[in-house]
């Protein structure tokens, strides 16, 4: 895969972006101040702080709109999202059962209440609201993605396979459901993972994941020089992608044997995440077999720092001293 340019924001667009943001601050706080006792003012304040992580605010509005009329499911599954990106997924699902209770064919608070329930690891609760969202409407993408996810979970991989193939039938545009099936996969080492991943990638150019499974499935193939060559594409959209690095100099320390080149990846790997103790290890190894023995033993030691009972770091030290 060729390395591209890095696509980058420009500063004006940044500007148009951020200048759009307060320009429609101002509009709803206008709006509200003319009808204090409409709940749309809210609502889309609330969504528009929530946009911007700007949770407290976005609680705020939420609940003055819940104050208003606490019989609009639209209030409760906002707060429904509130509570399950703020973590706390007991109150995320007491909201959407509670929108739920005043629109019973809301197939969106369904589906969130399957969500919490995945993350939960509850998955007969999960298919059930799934499936209830399906008895309303058998077209929607995302039932049969979470059906996908639910049934990977559960090892059961042709069914996994056949729901998302659904969904990819129902939204050729949704590049998780390519990427989910790229996984599955490779996971019983099936090269159509490969046409997976790529799809996912022609839809979306920027999947962090897809590019990353690529790369890590080619890494297992033996191929290296793609590998390498998908780990270098990932890092030219996604550049902050430590392991990308770690991977890329685990290749050299272990398959290609250069050494040299193995440090530098290692090295930055640790530049992006500082406490990363496999990738000082792995460079202790690298430095040990380029005689550079005060430099492998300070990164042993500083991989044990972060990490007290990391054995191959022990192992490496025991070996030095």
């Amino acid at each position: 895969m060729a390395c591209g340019p890095v696509d980058k924001m420009d500063s004006r667009d940044s500007e148009e972006e951020s200048t759009a943001a307060v320009d429609d601050l101002s509009r709803l706080n206008e709006q509200i101040l003319e009808s204090p006792q409409e709940i749309q003012g809210y609502l889309e304040r609330a969504r528009l702080y929530k946009d911007r992580g700007i949770l407290g605010s976005a609680f705020e509005d939420t609940r003055r709109a819940l104050m208003l009329d606490s019989t609009d499911s639209e209030v409760h599954r906002l707060m429904g999202s509130l509570y399950y990106l703020d973590g706390q997924l007991g109150q995320a699902k007491y909201a959407y059962e509670n929108a739920l209770l005043f629109e019973s064919d809301d197939t969106e608070s369904m589906l969130e209440l399957a969500q919490i329930y995945l993350v939960l690891t509850n998955h007969d609760r999960a298919m059930e609201q799934v499936n209830r969202a399906l008895r309303v409407d058998e077209q929607i993408p995302r039932a049969y993605l979470l059906k996908g996810l639910i049934y990977r979970e559960l090892g059961n991989k042709e069914l996994a396979k056949s729901s998302l193939q659904t969904v990819t039938e129902l939204d050729p545009q949704d590049a998780e459901a390519f990427n989910l099936l790229g996984m599955t996969y490779a996971e019983e080492r099936d090269t159509l993972a490969l046409v997976y991943y790529g799809t996912s990638l022609e839809v979306d150019s920027m999947h962090k994941e897809a590019l990353y499974n690529r790369a890590y499935f080619l890494q297992e193939q033996g191929r290296f020089d793609e590998a390498i060559a998908d780990y270098k594409l990932l890092l030219s959209r996604h550049p902050q992608t430590a392991i990308a690095h770690y991977n890329m100099g685990y290749i050299q320390l272990g398959m290609l044997g250069d050494m040299e080149k193995a440090v530098d990846e290692f090295t930055e790997a640790i530049r992006h995440n500082p406490r990363y103790y496999q990738a000082y290890s792995a460079r202790a190894v690298a430095l040990e077999e380029l005689g550079r023995i005060p430099e492998a033993i300070g990164d042993y030691e500083r991989a044990l720092e972060i990490v007290p009972d990391h054995s191959p770091s022990i192992d490496g030290l025991n070996r030095l001293r």
